[in-house]
This record gives structure tokens, C-alpha cells and sequence, in this order.
């Protein structure tokens, strides 16, 4: 009899805590896709190849995201240097729906560094990833094995927290080499 009622209990908050954590993940995909949030139609991206440039000028439209009402990509546009269309994709999210998800973030730290090993054990790289305190990723950096910066990213986002730019360092002049720049159009 104790066994039983044990076991009752054992599967009965096993089914809250699984139904809580199916009620948190739907509202995490709430407000995680801001896509859809905040009825983005299409995204822009604007190349800077070298950041020295008028501030007020966005740079060369590179690439144009389009999204559905739920926010998912449904079409990839690229232009070449001319702005000509040099490539173009319809995509169906119902048959992409594993690479067109959001991606969740279960960790809310301020940091992730991942250090990368080569077969003998020696270090060869290490890349450190910093947030906001909303979860954004507003870092990256890449040291070598002697510990000196090869690779920066820099992220800005807007105040509805999509994204505004990447900058992306030069490590050898000190400077950003190119910045990417994007603008939203919404529903």
C-alpha cells in the first residue's frame, strides 16, 4: 500500500512539474521571438567592408530576411556588390521547422567561455561569449593558445531588444573592420 501511494505521488509531481516546465517553455517562445513580437515583416542587413565611413550612412544592403506572422523566416534574399539579387530562397517552416526555430537559451549567466583542445591536450583556442543582463549576446571573443584577442564581435541591439548591429574588430589596427547594420520593416 505504501508503495502505491508513494508511487502515486512520485508520478503526480512528476506530471506538475512537467506540465509547469511545458508552461514555462511556451511562454519563454513568447517573448523569446521578437520576430513575431513585434510583427517584423522583413529585416535588412547593411555592409560596412571597411568601418570608416559617414555615420549616418547604412552601408550596402547585403541580405533581406522575410517573416510570417509567427515569425519564422519564410524567404532569404543576398545581393551581390552591385546590388543585384545573386541569390534567393523561399523556405516552408513547417518542412525547416529544425533549422528556422528560435533557439532557446536555458542559462541566464553574464559569461560562457568554451576552450577548444587539440588531440594531445593542448590548448588551441579559447572563445568567450558575454551577455546583457536580458540574456542578449553583446560579446564574443576569441584568444590562441598564447592568450592574445584574434577575433572580437561586438553586438547592439535596439531598445525592443532586436538586433542593431555587429562590428566586427580588426585585431591588428585596433579597429572595427566591418560593421554590419540592420533595419526592420514591420506588419
Amino acid at each position: 500500500m505504501r508503495f502505491t501511494l508513494a508511487l502515486v505521488v512520485v508520478l503526480f509531481f512528476a506530471a506538475c512539474q512537467s506540465d509547469n516546465q511545458k508552461s514555462q517553455q511556451k511562454e519563454q517562445n513568447k517573448t523569446d521571438n521578437l520576430y513575431k513580437k513585434y510583427h517584423v515583416k522583413k529585416m535588412m542587413q547593411y555592409a560596412h567592408d571597411l568601418a570608416f565611413y559617414d555615420p549616418d550612412d547604412q552601408g550596402r544592403l547585403i541580405q533581406s530576411y522575410f517573416f510570417n506572422k509567427q515569425g519564422e523566416i519564410v524567404k532569404v534574399i543576398r545581393y551581390d556588390k552591385s546590388g543585384n539579387i545573386c541569390f534567393s530562397e523561399n523556405i516552408d517552416p513547417t518542412t525547416e521547422a529544425g533549422s528556422n526555430k528560435h533557439i532557446i537559451k536555458s542559462h541566464k549567466n553574464d559569461s560562457l567561455t568554451i576552450k577548444n583542445y587539440g588531440p594531445k591536450g593542448d590548448l588551441r583556442n579559447k572563445v568567450s561569449h558575454t551577455y546583457n543582463e536580458k540574456g542578449q549576446k553583446i560579446s564574443m571573443i576569441r584568444k590562441n593558445d598564447n592568450g592574445e584577442i584574434v577575433e572580437k564581435t561586438i553586438y547592439k541591439y535596439y531598445p525592443n531588444g532586436l538586433l542593431k548591429q555587429d562590428i566586427y574588430w580588426n585585431m591588428d589596427i585596433k579597429k572595427p573592420e566591418q560593421i554590419i547594420n540592420y533595419e526592420y520593416e514591420y506588419y
